[in-house]
């Protein structure tokens, strides 16, 4: 199995406290868009594994549920597009895993932006008392 690509941790963005809402629902969006990626192509998937399973029900030349198994297994390996709809739902796998990260940053970031905020007018407020 071939190694993934190691992912490097975003560096902080930047954002001004009243930007983050905003860049955290860009990131609730995407991933929004790759989980409806993720179940178009699983759905694509299944009509590829039925239709295989279906030739493989009718094959008459199959006496038992273990030739049944290996000629769906080949016959699988045979469809160039269950290997494309494969690779095409591990990317965006990857790609939401990637994305939940980025959110889960951004959140903690504005967490810590608003912290930070709440001290900056504390100390303000003390300085004018």
């Amino acid at each position: 199995m071939s190694e993934l690509p190691r992912m490097k941790t975003p560096q902080r963005p930047g954002y001004s406290l009243s930007e983050y809402p905003h860049a955290i629902a860009q990131a609730q969006t995407l991933i929004a868009n790759l989980e409806l990626d993720i179940a178009e192509t699983k759905a694509e998937i299944t009509v590829v594994e039925q239709t295989i399973d279906q030739q493989v029900a009718f094959d008459k030349e199959l006496k038992n549920d273990g030739q049944r198994k290996a000629k769906r297994k080949e016959l699988l390996a045979q469809d160039p597009g269950y290997d494309l709809l494969t690779g095409r739902l591990d990317s965006t796998r990857r790609t939401k895993a990637r994305a939940e990260i980025r959110l889960n940053l951004l959140i903690n970031q504005f967490t810590v932006a608003k912290i930070e905020a709440r001290g900056e007018t504390a100390r303000q407020l003390a300085i004018a008392a």
